[in-house]
């Protein structure tokens, strides 16, 4: 945040990270669930996370992309990873939150059905960060409608990038949550 120009608490990044630790149990399976993107050599380059709000609503969080993965269409299948586990879990929207100098999210969400919406959320962000309530925007969708349809792979983007068809939810082999979902996309589901 300090490299977009906000000055926040020097006890910020402990803040959100205790916040997850408090509520892990939120932001994994059965609750939520966490979206892992890897490239060809196995590294991660993106990540994001889905907890509940309440029994109908679910928050993105923890979202980022390395700049090399950036343009490849990664984020955008992580924000349709995480759709289809709100869907899956019961979920009937999902709301998110953004700061003012993150555009290429403002321009993201809504090309994937998300609304800005007027009036704040208290999403985890609001709550936990107040000095930067002025600056957030905050976005919904809701899940009860069609679904978002599966992008095309950007022109340079790596092949595998995309989301398939989900297999039935059960462990894995190893008794993990985990599922492969390309060469690339890896998450945790209900």
């Amino acid at each position: 945040m300090r490299a977009m120009g906000f000055e926040v608490s020097r006890s910020a990044p402990e803040s959100a990270l205790a916040e997850f630790w408090e509520n892990a149990s939120d932001y994994l399976p059965p609750s939520g669930c966490l979206v892992i993107a890897r490239d060809q050599t196995g590294e991660i380059v993106a990540c994001g996370m889905m907890k509940p709000l309440d029994h109908f609503t679910g928050e993105l969080k923890r979202f980022f992309v390395a700049e090399k993965a950036r343009g490849t269409e990664t984020g955008r299948a992580l924000i349709l990873a995480r759709e289809e586990a709100a869907r899956d879990i019961g979920l009937k929207r999902l709301i998110a939150d953004t700061l003012t100098p993150n555009v290429e999210m403002r321009d993201l969400y809504p090309k994937l059905g998300f609304v800005e919406l007027d009036t704040p959320i208290q999403t985890t962000t609001y709550k936990d960060q107040p000095e930067l309530r002025p600056h957030l925007h905050y976005l919904a969708k809701d899940l009860r409608g069609a679904r978002t349809t599966r992008p095309a792979l950007a022109s340079g983007a790596k092949p595998g990038l995309g989301l398939r068809k989900r297999s039935p939810r059960k462990p894995g082999r190893d008794g993990s949550w985990a599922r492969r979902r390309s060469a690339q996309l890896w998450w945790l589901i209900a």
